[in-house]
């Protein structure tokens, strides 16, 4: 299953069982979110997968340059 990536908005993004992250899978991207509060015996489920997005969202908005108060 494929989601879109917060940085590049493209659907590139994927569940690395060994790595525990997503990773998209574009070369000029290659953005990671690394899901530690996954545990280690299985893999996470769909709302999981959707509250790091989420929260990775949010983060790539603060730190954005449109969001630099003048």
């Amino acid at each position: 299953m494929s989601f879109v990536c917060p940085k590049c908005g493209r659907f590139g993004m994927e569940w690395d069982s060994r790595a525990k992250a997503l990773i998209c899978n574009y070369n000029t991207c290659n953005h990671v979110i690394i899901v530690d509060f996954c545990n280690e015996s299985r893999n996470p489920d769909l709302k999981e997968i959707n509250f790091a997005l989420e929260k990775d969202i949010s983060i790539i908005n603060e730190n954005s340059e449109f969001n630099i108060p003048v």
